[in-house]
């Protein structure tokens, strides 16, 4: 399907009990259960997942060619998520030129954690095969990045951090999957701002990771939220 007839209908289709073509949105908190506990219609609590939600993440999924999103309250969440839920004594290259709050929570908060992080010029290539040499547990690739948009290879990050064992992490706000769709380039994740192109109108704050796979790294997340 194009993205042109995603952009319109990802995630949108009718409601499976009323038909109404306009998605309503579910503001309950709290699900009814069954007489033993259990789900009755698949929900708990909002902050696990309710229908809105799955829409859209259904959308960001479909949009960015993944098989499962998780949506956030802000991209800053989002990141932090993900790289939170990494183990102590892991090893993370990021790019020299990204957006700040990326670059404050690695240099304050996860080498706290005893995460090492590395820092390189994503362009050139040399240079980031010589920071993944010594080990490396995941690749951020910030592109076009924030602020000097400098523009990196995916395709070939992504052959360099999987020759590692490493996962490529791809920043796709400033890009949007209009333009570019890091999956298909060979990226494991996607992270977007929400806030910025696809809210497009500073009156929405959020934040989403797009999956290649449900995977471990997946569920790792997901537990978190």
């Amino acid at each position: 399907m194009r993205i042109e007839t995603l952009a319109v209908h990802a995630g949108g289709d009718s409601d499976s009990e009323t038909g109404a073509v306009s998605p309503p949105i579910h503001l309950a908190t709290t699900f009814r259960h069954g007489p033993a506990g259990e789900r009755i219609a698949g929900y708990e609590y909002q902050r696990e997942g309710n229908p809105t939600n799955d829409r859209l993440c259904a959308a960001m999924a479909a949009l960015e060619g993944g098989v499962q999103a998780l949506t956030f309250a802000s991209g800053m969440a989002a990141i932090s998520s993900l790289l939170e839920s990494l183990a102590p004594g892991s090893r993370i290259v990021i790019p020299d030129d990204c957006y700040t709050g990326l670059r404050v929570l690695c240099a304050e908060f996860l080498s706290q954690r005893g995460i090492k992080v590395v820092t390189v010029d994503m362009a050139r290539l040399e240079a980031v095969q010589a920071a993944c040499a010594d080990g490396v547990d995941l690749v951020w690739a910030e592109t076009p990045s924030n602020p000097r948009m400098k523009v990196s290879d995916i395709g070939a990050l992504a052959r360099i951090a999987h020759a590692h064992d490493a996962l490529l992490v791809c920043d796709n706000t400033f890009a949007s999957p209009v333009l570019q769709q890091p999956l298909a380039l060979g990226a494991d994740i996607v992270m977007h701002s929400t806030t910025k192109y696809f809210g497009g109108h500073s009156d929405v704050l959020g934040g989403a990771l797009v999956f290649a796979r449900a995977d471990e790294v997946h569920a790792r997340v997901a537990h978190r939220l």
